[in-house]
């Protein structure tokens, strides 16, 4: 009742994996994944950080935070690019060495769906980008197309106008 599910590691996995494999949007992966840890671990806080451009963003986490998380690399072929961030139960208490190796080989797992969110959301944004790249020239042609050509059709319509009268 205290320490959760630690001492039955395969259960807390299939737990974990199940609770991935049923979140169908990727926004909902890691708030499902630190909800989970905490709540099987009995947990006060959980927190993923993701590297951009040099610096830390929190991009989700769970609960309240209250003290000095223990750090967790989040590593995918040998790219550091995030962290999982993990509280003690209390604030005058640690990890044990055997919490620690469940916890190491947690974020090991996380890790995995971390790195599939981001790529996710790096390819939304990129999406995003080309999206209002192409807009972006659109207007520009359309404003040629109304300043620049119209102007001269327009122009060369009233001078082949002007010819037939002369001629």
């Amino acid at each position: 009742l205290m320490y959760g599910e630690r001492e039955e590691p395969y259960k807390l996995f299939s737990k974990l994996n199940a609770r991935i494999e049923s979140a169908v949007e990727p926004e909902k992966v890691l708030p499902t994944v630190l909800e989970t840890l905490c709540q099987a671990l009995k947990l006060p806080y959980a927190s993923v950080v993701l590297y951009r451009e040099a610096k830390g963003e929190i991009v989700s986490e769970y609960g309240q935070s209250s003290s000095e998380p223990v750090v967790f690399p989040l590593v995918h072929q040998g790219e550091t690019f995030g962290e999982l961030r993990l509280e003690p139960r209390g604030v005058d208490e640690t990890f044990t060495p055997d919490e620690l190796d469940l916890l190491k080989t947690i974020s090991q797992q996380v890790s995995v769906a971390a790195y599939a969110v981001r790529q996710t959301l790096d390819l939304r944004r990129s999406r995003e980008r080309l999206i209002a790249a192409r807009e972006e020239e659109r207007l520009r042609i359309r404003r040629d197309l109304h300043d620049g050509l119209g102007p001269t059709l327009a122009g060369l319509n009233l001078q082949a106008s002007s010819l037939t009268t002369l001629i």
